[in-house]
C-alpha cells in the first residue's frame, strides 16, 4: 500500500521587512504544496502514532513559513498512478525510511524540452527529520543519456567547454 499525502505551503510576507523585535507581522500567502508518497503496511495505516510521526516530519511552522498536511489517501499498490495525484508539470516526493526516525526524500522532475538541450530533468534527495528539518541535500541534473551530474560538475563542464573555445 501507499500513502499519498498532500501539503500546503504558506509564506509570511510580513516577515520580510520584520526587524525581529516585537510581534512578527502576519501576511500569509499560499505558495502551493507538495505531494509525498510512502509505502506502508496495513498495521502502519491503522497506527495513530505512525501518522503522528509522519506529521512531525512533514509539518513545520515558524514566523517566516509553514507547511501542513491538507489530506492523505491510502492507495493499493496495484491501483497507484502518479498522474492521479500530481499535475503533469509536477512530481511527487517519494519517502523511504532510513531508520526509525528519519526519511529519505527523492523527487525526480522532468524539464520541458525548451528549457535546456542537454538536461532533461533534476533529482533532489535529502533526509527529512522532525519539524521538517532537512539534511544531506543533493541536487543532480539528469542528462539525455540517463547519467546524472551535480550542479558543481555542470559548472565545471561549462567552464571547460568555454576555456576550449
Amino acid at each position: 500500500m501507499k500513502a499519498v499525502i498532500q501539503t500546503q505551503f504558506l509564506e509570511n510576507y510580513g516577515a520580510h521587512d520584520w526587524d525581529g523585535e516585537g510581534v512578527c507581522p502576519q501576511r500569509w500567502k499560499p505558495k502551493g504544496g507538495d505531494t509525498y508518497v510512502i509505502d506502508l503496511s496495513i498495521r502502519q495505516a491503522q497506527d495513530a502514532d505512525f501518522w503522528k510521526h509522519i506529521c512531525s516530519m512533514l509539518e513545520y511552522s515558524d514566523d517566516y513559513a509553514q507547511e501542513y498536511i491538507v489530506g492523505e489517501t491510502i492507495v493499493d499498490d496495484i491501483d497507484f498512478k502518479e498522474s492521479d495525484h500530481t499535475p503533469e508539470w509536477d512530481a511527487p516526493i517519494y519517502l523511504e525510511w532510513t531508520d526509525e526516525m528519519r526519511l529519505r526524500a527523492t523527487q525526480n522532475k522532468k524539464w520541458d524540452e525548451w528549457r535546456h538541450d542537454e538536461i532533461t530533468g533534476e533529482r533532489k534527495t535529502y533526509i527529512l527529520g522532525e519539524g521538517g528539518e532537512q539534511d544531506d541535500f543533493l541536487l543532480e541534473y539528469i542528462l539525455k543519456d540517463g547519467t546524472t551530474m551535480t550542479y558543481q560538475q555542470w559548472v565545471n563542464r561549462i567552464s571547460d567547454t568555454r576555456s576550449v573555445a
